[in-house]
């Protein structure tokens, strides 16, 4: 059974500046960015900063936890 995680409008941004600040994409910001892109339930800022997030990880500025 899949599970959705369901996030406030501004927690992207929220989950963004963690993510950059810890310098990695920690398994639950995967499930949420996933979630959230599965269900396009999503913003174009939103989806502007989903971008930057994952130009940052092609980049090697951010890692991502297994």
């Amino acid at each position: 059974m899949p599970t959705h995680f369901k996030i406030p409008q501004h927690s992207v941004d929220d989950l963004f500046a963690q993510i950059w600040q810890s310098g990695y994409v920690s398994l639950h910001a995967r499930h949420v960015l996933r979630s959230l892109l599965l269900e396009e339930a999503y913003t174009q800022d939103e989806q502007a900063t989903i971008d930057r997030l994952l130009y940052a990880v092609r980049r090697g500025w951010l890692k991502v936890q297994s």
